[in-house]
């Protein structure tokens, strides 16, 4: 087997496994579309270049989380608010965002980060511009301020040596 092959191999299994966990679908479709997907996924990997080699900083990552899913709760309870009021006062947006984080994986963590909170999504996204949709001013709160960038850039931030 050729080393392509392998990694092709060893990347559908490594997907269709996470899929498999957190997919709960065992009809015979959803399985076929899943492997199908992850074969897929896997091909189109192959010949992508290779990620950047500096390290995931995990312990900034896991720090960042509980700070997260806290907006994310807060965020829930507004749009709850406001979809129960009567007079529904939502006053939707599309705005550019121009993000200052330069490495690719910390614009997908904002790009992420901002879809998982209620109320906003990231509708296309470009090297240093986020396109992202807002229920509401206040929903895009943590947006235009730069605070969630902000934690993004704290999590990769490169260490100082001592």
């Amino acid at each position: 087997m050729t080393r392509r092959a392998r990694s092709i191999l060893l990347n559908t299994l490594v997907l269709f496994g996470i899929w498999l966990l957190f997919s709960g679908q065992p009809e015979p479709f959803y399985v076929g579309a899943g492997l199908g997907s992850a074969l897929l996924v896997a091909w189109l990997r192959v010949g992508l270049p290779a990620l950047p080699a500096s390290p995931f900083p995990w312990r900034r990552f896991l720090l960042y989380v509980p700070w997260l899913l806290s907006r994310i709760i807060v965020a829930n309870l507004h749009v709850a608010a406001v979809i129960l009021n009567p007079r529904l006062p939502i006053a939707p947006k599309i705005f550019r965002y121009r993000t200052a984080l330069r490495d690719p994986r910390a614009v997908v963590l904002l790009a992420n980060s901002i879809t998982l909170t209620p109320g906003t999504i990231t509708v296309g996204v470009s090297q240093d511009t986020l396109l992202v949709h807002a229920l509401d001013a206040d929903s895009a709160g943590d947006i235009v301020t730069h605070t969630l960038e902000r934690k993004i850039a704290h999590v990769f931030a490169k260490q100082r040596e001592a």
